[in-house]
Order: structure tokens, then sequence, then C-alpha cells
């Protein structure tokens, strides 16, 4: 087998960026006239250019709710350009409201431009009135003011025919009644329906080999599923199986295509369907995947004696070099970054830092912290020069920045043994 796509891009725990806006219990129903957008300052506009309903009668528009700090919503801005520059002499307005002051919105956006129009609402009117929950969110109005429907920016990537159905048939069937039920992008892939049912499908599994149309390094998940597209196989397996690249031993060569996958269920999502899509996946590829104990050769993560470590707040932000394909905590290290410097950086809870170091040192990082995985809900922020493979360079890294240490030592540990099959087991597991 051989079909060739690019890594996917892996941002630990970028998700995490969806961070919740509290508001009134707000719900709008698709035909109803929609809210007023009055904001404190509208940026990037005509102008002269207004936000009311009837300034913009004539025009569809998209409401698209987002936050500097927010990760998706950051890394989907690229794309959403690019569907903007589609729509350039179309009827439509792309406005992105945001709550933050317009200071910090306005330095952001020297280094991350924004093509629409970007709405200051910082006393949370807009927010409150469409009574949005979490973000990125999408509110979708038609030219005479109705509301049709919610959706995800991210979604508008890989279904570029929802806003062309808006404009020219006035809906889209792929818009939600409700927010945070997101636009299905199985539908497209797989029409098929229960014979006489004429309802869902109860499971929907697409394996198909990444290609024309398929959503570039694009990765999400909501409560009826899951979807990567354009993603190694590797990824596919400690995506889906839930173990790092560390921790997968290989009986068998893995094959080096790249897929799309994507899982839909009228259930809600659980590790049960992620442990059950894993095998599938296997089947797929005539792989068989073995979950078995092993003492191996490991690092632990240890808190460096006598000292307090450093966890750091959450980064105010993500900076993207769409030309470079190179992302950053801040300008300066991305720009250090193009110069060729290397830096590991994750945004995760302690919970989940032992398996996202285990893939700067190819092996196997078990935590042992003491006390501090009491607070392994929390999420901090980890940023510092590490060349990729340098253990020694690492540990002295994490010393210095985190106040953590590598020991190396064995351990059993679990881990994930991948067989082919059809053909023998290699002599050699690694």
């Amino acid at each position: 087998m051989s079909v060739r796509i690019s890594r996917v891009l892996m941002v630990v725990g970028m998700v995490l960026g969806s961070r919740v806006a509290f508001c009134a219990d707000v719900s709008l129903e698709p035909g109803e006239r929609a809210p007023e957008i009055t904001l404190k300052a509208l940026l990037n506009a005509p102008d002269g250019a207004a936000t009311s309903l009837d300034a913009l009668r004539g025009k569809v528009v998209v409401l698209n709710f987002w936050a500097t700090w927010c990760g998706p919503c950051v890394a989907c801005i690229p794309s959403v350009n690019k569907i903007e520059a589609a729509h350039a002499q179309d009827p439509i307005v792309f406005i992105h409201v945001t709550d933050e002051d317009a200071s910090v919105v306005r330095k952001f956006l020297k280094d991350r431009p924004i093509h629409g129009w970007v709405g200051i609402d910082d006393d949370g009117r807009t927010f409150e009135r469409y009574g949005v929950r979490g973000r990125p969110e999408m509110a979708v109005i038609d030219k005479a003011g109705m509301f049709l429907g919610w959706g995800d920016p991210r979604i508008l990537i890989v279904e570029p025919e929802i806003l062309k159905d808006v404009l020219t048939k006035g809906s889209s069937n792929r818009l939600n009644r409700t927010q945070g039920d997101r636009p299905d992008p199985l539908e497209g892939i797989s029409r098929d329906r229960v014979e006489g049912h004429g309802g869902r499908n109860l499971f929907d599994l697409v394996i198909r080999p990444s290609g024309a149309g398929s959503a570039e390094r694009m990765s999400g998940r909501d409560g009826r599923g899951r979807w990567h597209f354009d993603a190694p196989v590797i990824d596919h397996i400690v995506s889906f199986c839930g173990v790092p690249a560390a921790r997968v031993i290989s009986a068998t060569p893995i094959p080096d295509e790249h897929l799309d996958i994507i899982v839909r269920t009228t259930k809600t999502a659980t590790p049960a369907l992620d442990e059950a899509t894993c095998r599938l996946i296997g089947a797929a590829l005539d792989l068989s995947f073995t979950r078995e104990k092993r003492r191996m050769d490991v690092y632990l993560l240890r808190v460096l004696p006598g000292r307090e470590p450093t966890l750091s707040a959450p980064w105010g932000g993500v900076y993207f070099d769409e030309e470079a394909d190179l992302y950053a905590p801040s300008q300066e290290i991305l720009d250090r970054m193009k110069k060729g410097e290397q830096f590991f950086f994750t945004l995760s809870p302690l919970s989940m830092l032992a398996d996202n170091i285990s893939g700067a040192v190819n092996k196997p990082v078990v935590a042992e912290l003491g006390d501090l995985p009491k607070r392994a809900d929390k999420v901090y922020s980890f940023c510092f020069p590490h060349v990729r493979g340098d253990v020694d360079g690492l540990q002295k890294a994490l010393e210095q920045h985190v106040g953590f240490t590598l020991v190396p030592a064995q351990r059993e540990v679990e881990v994930l043994v991948v067989r082919s099959t059809t053909q023998p087991t290699s002599q050699t597991e690694d």
C-alpha cells in the first residue's frame, strides 16, 4: 500500500482552547428574526460600515464567535480567510466577533490578519443575545435578517457548499438548530440509510485514502464521533487506540499511507467506540492490535529534588506562519523557529505531559510526580528550546524551566502491539 499525505499537525491539548462563555440561556429557532448585532468597535470594515440588521439587509451574514486565546479559532484563520476570498464577489459579510479588549485584538491582528470584519463586543451584549456558550461558534443569517442556524467555521473548510446553498437557495440543511451540534462531516460521503427506516444509520465509519477533496491536516470530535483527515496510519492508531506512539510496538511494518477516517454514531461517543474503531481500522489494513504489559526501558518524569515546579498558565494565543507551516505560542518564538531554532511546547494537564514528552524522546515516559497529579485536571503551558531526540538537552531544559527531571529506569507499561493478520510476524518487535 502506498498513498502519500503530509503528516498531521498535532497541537497537543489545543481543543482546550474552546473556553466556555457563560451567557444567558437563549434559544434561537431557525426562521425567527436574528438578534441585533451591537458592537463597541468594528475593525477591517469599510468606512461607514454598520452591523444593524437593517444595514446588512440583502447580504448573508456569517457571525463567527472567536477569541485570540482559542486554539481552534486561531488554527482555522488561514482557511477561513481563503473561504472569504472565494466569496469576495458574493453578497455575504463575515463578522468575527470577540469579547476581548480592542487593544488585544489589534495587536493580535498585526501578526495574524483576518480578512473579514472583526467586531469588538467587550461588554458581551452580542454574545449574550445569541446565547453563545463556547467557541468557535458560527451563526448564519439570511439576506432578510432571519436566523438560519448554527455551524462551525472548521466545517466550512470541508463543506464549502454550505455557504453556496445559503446564497443560492436561502438555507442549508447542513446548519444546525442548536450550538455544539456540529455539521456531520460524514454527510455527503456516505448517504446510505437503513432500508425502510428513513433515519440516520446507527453507526457509520469511512476509511479512505487521502486525496482530492480531503481537508488538509484537519481533525475534530464532538458528542457523536470524530474525524481525522490527511493523517498517516500511525497517527490514527495513536488517536483512536489512545496510546502514545512510543508505546506502539510494530511486529510488522505499519503502512506509510495517509488516510481520512470519519466515525459517526447516533449514540454518545465513548472510549468503547474509539476502541471498536481502532480494531476496525486494523481490519481494514490487515492488522491486529493487542494491548500487552511489558517491562521495558523508560524515563521517569519526577520533580527535581529541592525544587518547587514552575507551572505556567496557558498562553494567550497561538501564532501561525502559513507559508512556513509553523506554529508557536508567541510571535517571538515563531520568529526564532523560522530561523531554524527548535522548541518543545505543549498545552496540557500534568496527566498528559509524560505522554507528550515521550514523543520527544522516542521512549515511554512514566510520570512519578508525587502529589502533583492531584492537579492533573488543570491545564498548563510548557515551552522551551529543544532539539527533537536530544534527551540530555530536554532533561536540562525541564530542570531549568519547569523543575522536573528525567530518570532512566525500567517499568512495566502497557503497550500496543501491531501485527499483520496476513503475513508471518517478524522476528523483532520494535
